[in-house]
């Protein structure tokens, strides 16, 4: 720091008597919010399928109606947690117009069920049938 009555410049202990310290760093400004930016979301819910609620109330099949395409593959991994999938329930992957079906646990599907499966979906091009134990020859 520059001397104030003449040439030359003053210590650190004189200059910090003077009441500027010149080795003190400037304060950072503080950064406003704009308007825009509080707004944004920072966290958001993703919507999920009600697996819970589904599989407690799948024996009341005739309730949930038509299934989407988008939510058949959703029903079956929820039916799979807890081996739901049973042929009084099955009929909810019934549907001509299935291209590809995956069934995640077939344990409790017996051969008679898994006929009825391939009959009543024709148009399948892809079925993919995971711990299926009581497939038959005939099947």
């Amino acid at each position: 720091m520059a001397a104030v009555p003449g040439p030359g410049y003053l210590c650190h202990k004189c200059a910090k008597e003077s009441g500027s310290d010149p080795f003190k760093k400037p304060a950072a400004p503080k950064r406003k919010k704009v308007p825009a930016e509080k707004r944004t979301v920072v966290n958001f819910e993703e919507r999920r399928f009600p697996s819970l609620l589904i599989t407690r109330h799948i024996d009341d099949v005739e309730s949930l109606g038509d299934i989407g395409t988008t939510n058949m593959d959703a029903l079956s991994k929820a039916l799979s947690k807890n081996r739901g999938l049973t042929p009084q329930n099955a009929h909810l992957f019934y549907n001509v117009a299935n291209t590809s079906l995956t069934l995640y646990d077939a344990t409790n599907l017996p051969p008679p069920a898994l006929e009825t499966l391939v009959h009543l979906n024709p148009n399948l091009t892809s079925l993919r049938l995971d711990f299926c134990g009581h497939m038959e020859e005939k099947v």
